[in-house]
């Protein structure tokens, strides 16, 4: 099921939220494409209050700034589509709990 946040938020149509399990009563993910954040805290405190576990951010939005809020919120983090080998090595030093590619060869590579 995916809906946009925007039927109750009032975010724009570029916040999904995103919940495979028709029978949860929670959302589990919360995918984003968010431009530059001036004000990451209040960010990450609001996906936090949807009862969210994850987030999936694209990776050139995903500062160490943002990740620490997410993290502080109690949000896992994953990035998506990290296809280069700096950018890969980049937000796997961060930590993140998932990397979306299209280069799968290369993260295992790299990740190995």
């Amino acid at each position: 099921m995916m809906t946009s946040s925007s039927e109750n938020t009032g975010w724009s149509s570029e916040h999904v939220i995103i919940n495979n399990d028709l029978h949860a009563t929670s959302v589990r993910m919360y995918l984003t494409t968010l431009p530059i954040i001036e004000n990451t805290q209040a960010v990450a405190a609001s996906i936090a209050e949807l009862g969210v576990e994850y987030v999936a951010i694209d990776y050139a939005y995903l500062s160490a700034k943002l990740f620490e809020e997410f993290r502080r919120s109690g949000l896992l983090i994953g990035a998506w589509t990290v296809n280069n080998e700096k950018d890969i090595r980049r937000i796997s030093a961060m930590g993140v709990d998932f990397i979306t590619s299209d280069r799968p060869d290369l993260l295992r590579e790299l990740l190995e």
